[in-house]
């Protein structure tokens, strides 16, 4: 009879009455039990996805097949091992890990490149963002190839891109080539970030949008801890600091280029729509601009604890090592990823309130810390970004991810990760710059009076909308 497992049958059918009743009886003609069956809608309102899960032989499966495929309501019908489709969600979830782990390796190590080649403020945090700006064009454009290309080869393109990048890293021998080491990696970002989600979506089990968002938010909350502990580590113990981090980062990124190779990951469609630039509907903007907004906040706070203050540890609290600058980014996104798994059941304007509290003094305690020089509310800064980051980034995502319809979800996904990489990006930089026209203390202080105003409004706007819904909507 062949081998006995859990399949997934995925359908396109006209979106009509009566045509879940229909593909139910034939299983139940087939002696067959439905595990697990969603439906979700296509581009086209006339049309809809089903995806079935059942527990079903090689012959049972083969005759499942020719029955849905001779129904005049079911346009184009396929199988997939459940196994290998939980195999390929973990796949992309680790690519996702590795792609993230590589953009911070540097982190702990700026304060090499700074006294290498004689770095400004400016300078330093030009270099951290210098991914950040790649990231967005590539965001929209790859979102959007993803339907004509299928994720496997924009994935795949994204690996070589990283493995560019940090080979770059490795060889670089001046600051033009690190800025354009960490292009390629912008790009390799760009690449993941949007797809990586929708194909973690389109895998997932159950194809719940609110868990495969987490899912995916935890793989970039843990990529951007763990590396810079594993470039710390390697700078403070071991030879060659600028370059064996990189070395280990090429190895991770051939093993996630085999196991991208070996994957199943048909896509269900593959659109022909136009290139075009993305769109918010008209019905989403409020929550939309809430949610984006909200990382924008979350990853502007957590960037200083990438670059700045790493960088100018010795200097802000007197102390300073390789492995305390890794270690300090990595405390700050391990309580992200705490804070992400804490309120990942709790409705979204709850979690996004204690993000909001968090993040406010997260905020107020980076400022006493720089202008009392002090460790305790530098931990106490840390300890709260953290915790305020974690569902600040991943609710947002959650949300956008959940009331996206089917066919804007890849566009409010890349304006949703556009508007995070900007604030990765331009708030770092503006300190950075005003740093030098101001001392350290001022320039964080009105750096720090602007992220709590914006907070506010960001608070306000969760609090307006009770609930992050799909709604009617038009372009």
């Amino acid at each position: 009879m062949g081998n006995m497992g859990s399949r997934t049958i995925s359908a396109l059918v006209r979106n009509r009455p009566g045509v879940l009743a229909g593909i139910s009886a034939q299983f139940g003609l087939a002696d067959c039990n439905i595990d697990r069956l969603t439906v979700s809608a296509d581009r086209d309102p006339a049309l809809a996805w089903m995806k079935i899960s059942a527990k079903t032989d090689d012959r049972t499966l083969s005759t499942l097949l020719t029955r849905l495929e001779a129904m005049q309501e079911v346009l184009s019908v396929r199988a997939r091992d459940a196994r290998k489709e939980t195999m390929a969600y973990g796949t992309v979830a680790y690519c996702l890990f590795v792609v993230i782990f590589g953009i911070n390796l540097a982190s702990p190590i700026y304060s090499i490149y700074k006294e290498t080649w004689d770095l400004t403020p400016s300078m330093v945090t030009a270099l951290f963002a210098a991914y950040a700006f790649p990231v967005i064009p590539s965001i929209v454009l790859f979102g959007q190839m993803a339907h004509r290309l299928g994720p496997r080869r924009i994935l795949g393109a994204g690996l070589v891109f990283a493995a560019s990048g940090s080979l770059g890293l490795a060889v670089a021998d001046g600051y033009g080539w690190m800025l354009a080491a960490r292009t390629m990696q912008g790009v390799a970002v760009g690449m993941f970030n949007g797809v990586a989600v929708g194909a973690m979506t389109d895998l997932h089990a159950t194809r719940d949008r609110r868990t495969a968002a987490f899912a995916a938010a935890a793989m970039v909350t843990a990529g951007n801890a763990l590396g810079p502990v594993a470039s710390g580590a390697l700078a403070e113990f071991a030879p060659m600091p600028t370059v064996l981090p990189y070395a280990v980062h090429l190895l991770m990124l051939v093993a996630a280029m085999a196991g991208l190779a070996f994957v199943d990951m048909r896509t269900e469609r593959v659109p022909r729509s136009r290139l075009h630039l993305p769109f918010v509907p008209a019905g989403l903007r409020l929550a939309f601009a809430t949610a984006a907004t909200s990382s924008f906040i979350a990853w502007s706070a957590v960037s200083l604890f990438l670059s700045v203050v790493p960088s100018y540890l010795d200097e802000w609290v007197g102390r300073s090592g390789y492995l305390l600058s890794g270690c300090t980014a990595a405390f700050v996104l391990g309580l992200s990823v705490l804070g992400q798994r804490a309120m990942e059941k709790m409705p979204a304007t709850v979690a996004a309130s204690f993000g909001c509290a968090f993040m406010a003094f997260g905020l107020a305690s980076l400022f006493l810390s720089n202008a009392s020089s002090s460790a305790a509310w530098l931990v106490a800064s840390a300890t709260c970004v953290g915790l305020g980051h974690g569902p600040l980034y991943a609710v947002g995502l959650g949300a956008v991810n959940r009331i996206s319809p089917d066919a804007a979800r890849a566009d409010l996904i890349s304006l949703y990760y556009a508007i995070t990489y900007v604030g990765v990006s331009l708030p770092v930089m503006g300190l950075g710059f005003a740093a030098q026209l101001l001392d350290w203390t001022e320039a964080i202080g009105w750096w720090t009076a602007a992220m709590l105003a914006l907070l506010a409004l960001v608070w306000r706007g969760w609090m307006r909308e009770a609930r992050f819904r799909p709604k009617e909507c038009s372009e």
